[in-house]
């Protein structure tokens, strides 16, 4: 029979009164049954839809009969609480109203729980019958009547049931029932829920009371019900299924601290509900901090909102506070109000890498009197993609010094894998010259301009690449060159041996223009030589002799391709044209003969940068005959030449 009492403790189980979709509430009691003068206290568990922003502000309960002890949050949307039993014991309903305050439209839910009564019922019958009393499914006894037809049997009585069943059977078997009332004492059937708890007195804002009469379902009119305020008036909005909506706003020149509400209905006596209204604003109790909802790399420039919420000692949001928020000690800048307590800024990721990727958000709230409220709460910050392997290519190689036009530095960045990295941040320093930001190009490459010094620095130069995490750090050369200059003019001399008769030495000027098409280095040169031979022919007797003389201007254009540059060696190899002027004097016939001639050359060529300009060293072989009709001069040959340039520009 007992089993059947719970049975209906189920079917008559807490019920939601309202589906609010904003607050979804829903509760659950253990024990399942709670009876009075049985149950002091049950553990109650509440379910609500908890809507982003809200699960920092406490959920809020009033009842019509009882109490509720600390509201616990569980986990989101779950919280936890203990019901304490009011002293009466006949069977009632506990009228509970839930919100949170979100200010003055919070959403309120009202739930039910179901408290049975416990009593005692006199039976008369037959002497010797047995009798049993049947309430909803649940039957109690049965009880054995005395030699008087008296007996009495204790029944538990759900909320909203005035009658129950007697079944009596007497001892010849007969059987019969009949339907008894079961008195139910007056009991305070109204509820009552304020939001906000606290407002100014400014004439602007308001608050709203929502009222809650449960009479067995029926509708009670609202001129029925009357709402008294110690300061002003209330104005009904609504009224529906027994839920009335009243909106009161203040006196603006009031100077009271607190306004009461009483609630009462006409013709019920137990209906009453009071509220109070604190006019001002409550000082600030607890101040929340919200971190960005992802982690932001660590780079130095990403930004993200953070949020600070400030509330009083009964979750209302709070405007007007002197809010300060740090991030690891440094100040961030002013958080702008953006209602309901809520507080918005804005904050920069660090550069570096902080230990263990934390980043210690504190926010602190001054107060007019006692220290100020603090708050904080850590944030996880996310590192950025750290190299593990790095190359770097430098176009041109090297760079000349003096140049006004950039180089280009190109890396090809790599992760632990092996994998192009494209979103390394990377710090790059020049020991000497200037580099300029890194731009990512796609597939791990990275790209920076490289302005060299002006003169050349001396030692080696290079650049420090460093992670923004301190987790990467590397060196990369910039090779640099003596300044090559763009023009170039100096002397030359030297020793051609034609692999004949002629040879001797040679001297004359010089003038180089190198370029650099592609980064590469080609040079264009022209020379001018002077050189001079003689040769004397003596007849078989001996008696007649014959001098020759040939004064000679070979002339060289010559193209060249740097295979080498150093810091201030160079090596070319190129080739050329040779044009040759002479000049033929013979002793015997007086006569005088010019002639011009043609041919081609190839060189190598070494450089060495040294003072204003460079000394050059050649290797040659040309090919420069001069024919004429009594001779034949070979003017080129295998020659060795060294010279200096002095840069001109």
């Amino acid at each position: 029979m007992k089993d059947a009492g719970r049975a209906v403790a189920l079917t008559l189980s807490v019920t939601l009164l309202f589906a609010v979709p904003a607050l979804g509430a829903s509760i659950v009691v253990e024990p399942e049954t709670v009876v009075l003068g049985r149950v002091e206290s049950a553990r109650v568990t509440l379910t609500v839809d908890e809507a982003p922003g809200t699960e920092d502000r406490p959920l809020r309960l009033s009842v019509n009969v009882g109490s509720f002890g600390q509201v616990t949050r569980l986990g989101p949307g779950k919280y936890r609480s203990v019901y304490v039993a009011p002293t009466t014991r006949f069977p009632q309903l506990a009228l509970v109203a839930v919100w949170r305050e979100t200010g003055v439209d919070a959403p309120i839910e009202f739930l039910r729980i179901p408290l049975y009564g416990t009593t005692r019922i006199p039976v008369t019958a037959a002497p010797g019958a047995e009798a049993r009393i049947k309430v909803g499914t649940a039957t109690f006894g049965p009880v054995s009547l005395d030699s008087k037809g008296h007996g009495t049997l204790a029944v538990e009585v759900p909320p909203g049931v005035h009658e129950a069943t007697l079944l009596v059977k007497e001892r010849n078997g007969l059987e019969n029932q009949k339907v008894i009332p079961v008195e139910v004492p007056p009991y305070n059937r109204l509820t009552a829920a304020l939001v906000p708890h606290a407002i100014r007195a400014n004439g602007a804002e308001t608050a709203r009371l929502v009222v809650f009469y449960d009479l067995d379902g029926a509708h009670v009119s609202a001129d029925k019900l009357s709402l008294d305020a110690s300061l002003g008036s209330a104005t009904l909005e609504s009224a529906q299924r027994g839920r009335y909506v009243y909106r009161y706003l203040p006196p603006g020149a009031s100077s009271q601290k607190e306004v009461r509400f009483d609630v009462t209905v006409k013709n019920d006596l137990a209906a009453h509900a009071a509220m109070q209204l604190a006019l001002g604003l409550p000082p600030a109790d607890k101040v929340v901090v919200r971190p960005p909802e992802k982690a932001l790399p660590c780079d130095g420039k990403t930004t993200a909102p953070v949020y600070a919420l400030v509330f009083d000692a009964a979750g209302l949001g709070l405007a007007d506070q002197k809010l300060e928020v740090t991030a690891d000690g440094v100040a961030l800048p002013p958080f702008r109000y953006k209602g309901n307590g809520l507080y918005e800024g804005r904050y920069t990721s660090p550069s570096a890498y902080p230990a263990g990727g934390l980043v210690q958000f504190a926010a602190k709230v001054a107060t007019a009197s006692g220290p100020a409220i603090t708050g904080g709460t850590n944030y996880q910050v996310q590192a950025v993609a750290v190299p593990k392997a790095l190359n770097a290519r430098l176009v041109p190689d090297p760079v000349p010094v003096g140049v006004t036009a950039p180089a280009t530095l190109w890396l090809d960045v790599r992760d632990a894998a092996g994998l192009p990295l494209d979103d390394a941040h990377l710090i790059l320093v020049a020991s000497d010259g200037v580099l300029g930001p890194l731009e990512p190009s796609g597939d791990g490459q990275y790209r920076s301009t490289y302005t060299a010094p002006a003169a050349l620095p001396p030692g080696p130069a290079f650049a420090r690449v460093v992670d923004s995490t301190g987790a990467f750090e590397t060196r990369v050369d910039l090779p640099l060159r003596a300044d090559p200059h763009r023009l170039l003019a100096g002397v030359r001399a030297g020793f051609t041996h034609s692999l004949g008769d002629l040879k001797g030495l040679r001297y004359g000027l010089d003038v180089a223009v190198p370029v650099h098409p592609g980064g590469s280095t080609v040079l264009f040169d022209a020379s001018v030589m002077f050189g001079s031979a003689s040769q004397t022919v003596t007849d078989a007797s001996g008696e007649l002799q014959s001098l020759s003389t040939a004064t000679f201007f070979p002339a060289t254009l010559r193209l060249a391709y740097e295979l080498y540059a150093g810091r201030r060696l160079g090596v070319l190899v190129g080739v050329g044209g040779v044009a040759t002027y002479a000049r033929f004097n013979t002793s015997l016939t007086q006569d005088t003969a010019t002639r011009w001639g043609f041919g081609g050359l190839g060189f190598l060529q070494g450089t060495f940068a040294a003072g204003p300009g460079q000394v050059f060293a050649d290797v040659s072989y040309s090919v420069a005959a001069v024919d004429g009709a009594s001779y034949h001069l070979e003017a080129g040959g295998v020659a060795v030449e060294l010279g200096y340039r002095f840069g001109v520009l």
